[in-house]
């Protein structure tokens, strides 16, 4: 059979897709893992594992009733879970939510985001995205034909958003604002001035407020603020447990929201994925259900990242002088603007990304994936290594940038 025939028998909406850069960068590294000399900051996730006390009462809990573990559940998730959802969703924010109806759990904060924006877009319609932002959510919103518009963020201004320039930019086609904070790329947390004033916004011009919250728990010297506080009917919030409880491998997530919301999102989920990771959120109950995770977080995971967050930047100080370093208040990235370093103009980002790799053996990951606003800029992950090797890739990168290539 002829190629071309085959491909007559796909989607047209396919060719709207592209693959993820950061899954291009997972199938490099994928294909080098046996290489130990490799280091990389790409990555977003975690090199931490659950707590051996979480692991130990999930088997236990296995071993005595495994019955439980190996069903179905409704589409919305556990009820139990989403229980413990509401009271742990409580106990940060101060924010009530009722876990029957205004509660689902999802796969990951990846399906969330896609339920969200799949139940609110219209073809032609739009949504506000700031730049530099996660790179997720472009490619849904061109799947579902929609169109996304671009605000502006400036390093100079810690990466906040301009109320003004948001306020311009909606029409009568705008849709939703999604917003991510901590952010994923520059570590920016929204101020709380900026963050009351965008939900203003959205009451007044009555559109959604999509907030991707999957670092809320990886704050360092600044806490996340929860923009539901000022209207829970406007504003949907987007969480994971993979950063957190350092399990990205259950793909567990929830969206808390208004009761139409929710219900709204249930439609689709029943057809997507029918229901949650059901072991996973046996596990994630044992994490929630007592101080484990407040002592979790305080003792073992904000330490150890915000060590290496400090000293990649001594790192980066030492080897690289010359670089500003926009310390990140949340996630797990530095966001490094080394246009002056990028003289040949011929040189995108995207290609020192891949020579470097090549003659480095150091992976980091270019911040066009972001936005416009990312061009020369690249994000570096700084969670995934130990200081050892985090010395070891920004001397290589200091080498690299120094030679003579450029």
């Amino acid at each position: 059979m002829d190629e071309g025939d085959l491909k007559k028998l796909f989607s047209k909406k396919l060719s709207l897709l592209k693959l993820s850069p950061i899954r291009k960068v997972a199938a490099l590294l994928d294909e080098a893992a046996n290489d130990s000399e490799i280091i990389s900051f790409g990555g977003g996730s975690p090199s931490l594992i659950p707590p051996k006390e979480l692991i130990e009462s999930f088997i236990e809990d296995l071993e005595n009733t495994p019955s439980e573990f190996f069903r179905y559940t409704s589409t919305r998730g556990m009820i139990k879970f989403r229980e413990k959802i509401a009271e742990d969703v409580y106990e940060y924010s101060g924010i009530k939510y009722d876990p029957n109806k205004e509660i689902m759990v999802t796969e990951g904060s990846t399906e969330g985001i896609f339920l969200v924006l799949s139940s609110i877009l219209e073809e032609g319609e739009e949504v506000i995205l700031t730049d530099p932002t996660y790179l997720g959510y472009s490619e849904i919103i061109s799947f579902l034909k929609a169109k996304e518009i671009r605000v502006t963020q400036l390093e100079e201004n810690g990466f906040q958003p301009s109320l003004d320039e948001i306020n311009e930019k909606i029409t009568n086609r705008t849709k939703a604002i999604i917003l991510n904070t901590p952010e994923n790329p520059t570590g920016r947390i929204l101020r709380e001035d900026v963050a009351k004033g965008i939900v203003d916004i959205a009451k007044d011009k009555n559109i959604f407020v999509v907030v991707d919250e999957a670092y809320k728990h990886i704050t360092y010297e600044k806490d996340h603020i929860y923009l539901a506080k000022y209207d829970k009917d406007h504003v949907i919030s987007v969480c994971s447990f993979s950063k957190e409880a350092s399990s990205p491998g259950f793909r567990l997530g929830y969206v808390c929201a208004n009761e139409e919301v929710i219900s709204n999102l249930e439609k689709i989920k029943q057809f997507v994925t029918l229901c949650s990771n059901v072991v996973g959120q046996k596990f994630l109950m044992h994490y929630l259900a007592s101080d484990l995770k407040r002592k979790y977080l305080k003792e073992i995971v904000l330490p150890t990242y915000k060590a290496r967050r400090d000293f990649m930047i001594k790192m980066i100080n030492e080897y690289l002088p010359d670089i500003n370093v926009n310390v990140p208040e949340g996630a797990f990235y530095l966001f490094l603007n080394l246009k002056k370093y990028l003289r040949n103009k011929i040189y995108v980002d995207e290609e020192v990304m891949l020579d470097l790799f090549k003659k480095k053996k150091l992976v980091i990951i270019p911040g066009s994936y972001f936005g416009k606003q990312g061009i020369g800029s690249f994000r570096l992950t700084f969670v995934s290594e130990n200081f050892e090797r985090i010395e070891e890739g920004i001397r290589r990168l200091s080498e690299y940038l120094k030679s003579d290539v450029f």
